[in-house]
């Protein structure tokens, strides 16, 4: 992090999860927002959905200096994925992961309504099916 312009991306990433790349450097990455679970699941809970689990998508594994000689053998890839799996869903070990994926439920409102979210994201409801 010797470029100044990459440590101002950095600082805005930790502060507000927003990266924004306005060097246009491809090595700087694109536009995201990087989420903390805590976020996720606030809006899960918004868009009328019960967070169901969490999961690390790639684990620690990523952390390993010899990753690629591991996983091009088949018994390294698959004391790799052990070790993932055994923490994918740890709560103290899902920030670890570059990817996280929560899995939520459609709720049911008191009046019997399931939510649903939109392409934009907006929860809504809908009314229940007639009983036949």
């Amino acid at each position: 992090m010797t470029d100044p312009e990459f440590l101002r991306i950095v600082h805005r990433d930790l502060d507000d999860g927003q990266h924004r790349n306005p060097t246009g450097n491809p090595h700087y990455f694109t536009t995201a927002y990087f989420h903390r679970a805590d976020e996720l699941q606030a809006e899960m809970a918004e868009a009328g959905l019960e967070q169901v689990a969490t999961y690390g998508i790639e684990g620690p594994g990523w952390l390993l200096a010899d990753l690629k000689e591991r996983w091009s053998r088949p018994e390294g890839r698959d004391e790799i994925l052990l070790a993932a799996r055994s923490v994918e869903s740890a709560p103290s070990l899902v920030g670890v992961s570059a990817h996280v994926m929560n899995v939520g439920r459609k709720t049911e409102s008191p009046r019997g309504e399931r939510s649903r979210c939109s392409n934009d994201g907006a929860a809504s409801s809908l009314s229940p099916s007639p009983s036949t």
